[in-house]
């Protein structure tokens, strides 16, 4: 199974470079390789390259400049190249495994191998090819959010966050590297935006060394306050939210540049006590730029009231000559969304 001897040399294989004299530029036997368990970039991949072919795979190493070096240019000549990868035939595809990302599942590539002109090394000569730049969909982060509102105003949530792609591989590499205690104080801090002095009663992890599995991070907790009082008013936080610092800037040098495209998906439920009403909730709002695809939802259902935000990113770059109307877009929509849910006490 690719995936599985993948996540072997992935998971099983630590790396460590140790590049002077000619293992700067020649990797090292696989069986040396599996018996160390320990090797670099050029290592790993032979390492794969080696097991898929004993498997019955076609397999090749590859040289490639991530996205912090010059790209290759077909046309001159040059060892511009900063890592080694691997690639395998499935069916009638090239797929590429970066063996070296411990945190990343098969059919997926870290960003800085994302898009990049590469040099495979065949057994009768070489060729060039480029590496995917997957579309928003790939890269999924979920946040569902359940709050129930108690006759005293204070609140128990439950959150989950489901992760794929890029997000999945940074979350995964934080849930499995960072001591418990830790990211318990991190969730601990992250409630505080939602109600001050929230208690944390516990979290779980899911599929955390499942490479293949979305990794799933669920949390529970409690708070004394939700809302923000207006006399007889009681208004919600602001649910929706986008990232305005992108363009804090009146005009741009560069372009900017964005590492992967993604989908953010937020899901949110509230339970209203009996003795709230709801007095005013936003209107929805789609947009469809160049840049962004965005869509706000508001409704309610019974005592419940229902939102979600999907935002799809949808462009690499935004360049310079582009820059001042995506300024006004994205500010504009910014100052849109900001409106909050109002509740009133029922006399």
């Amino acid at each position: 199974d690719i995936a599985a001897l993948c996540n072997l040399c992935a998971q099983d294989i630590g790396f460590l470079a140790v590049e002077y004299g000619e293992a700067g530029y020649e990797p090292h036997k696989g069986e040396d390789i599996f018996r160390n368990k320990y090797g670099d970039c050029k290592d790993q991949a032979i390492l794969l390259v080696t097991m898929l072919r004993e498997a019955g795979f076609s397999a090749w190493p590859l040289l490639i400049a991530t996205d912090s070096y010059y790209n290759l240019n077909d046309d001159f000549p040059a060892l511009l190249f900063n890592h080694c990868i691997a690639a395998v035939k499935v069916n009638d595809s090239v797929v590429f495994l970066d063996p070296t990302a411990e945190t990343c599942s098969f059919g997926d590539l870290p960003p800085g191998d994302q898009d990049r002109k590469i040099f495979l090394v065949r057994d009768d000569g070489y060729q060039i090819m480029r590496t995917p730049f997957y579309p928003p969909e790939h890269n999924f982060l979920q946040n569902d959010v359940r709050i129930r509102v108690g006759a005293d105003e204070g609140i128990g949530v439950e959150k989950t966050i489901v992760t794929r792609g890029f997000f999945d591989q940074s979350e995964r590499y934080w849930l499995l590297y960072t001591p418990p205690q830790l990211v318990r104080e991190a969730i601990e801090e992250r409630i505080q935006d939602i109600s001050i002095g929230a208690q944390l009663v516990n979290y779980t992890v899911e599929n955390i060394e499942e490479l293949g599995s979305p990794v799933e991070l669920r949390y529970a907790f409690r708070g004394p306050e939700y809302f923000t009082t207006a006399g007889n008013l009681r208004i919600m936080p602001q649910l929706s939210s986008l990232d305005t610092s992108l363009v804090a800037k009146d005009s741009r040098v560069y372009p900017v540049y964005f590492n992967v495209l993604n989908t953010q998906d937020t899901t949110l439920a509230i339970d209203i006590p009996d003795g709230l009403s709801v007095k005013y909730i936003p209107q929805g709002i789609q947009e469809d730029s160049p840049w962004l695809k965005v869509l706000v939802e508001y409704r309610q259902e019974g005592n419940k009231i229902k939102f979600r935000q999907q935002v799809d990113s949808k462009r690499k770059v935004v360049t310079q000559g582009e820059y001042a109307d995506f300024k006004v877009f994205l500010e504009g929509l910014a100052k849109r969304i900001k409106q909050r849910v109002v509740l009133e006490t029922k006399r």
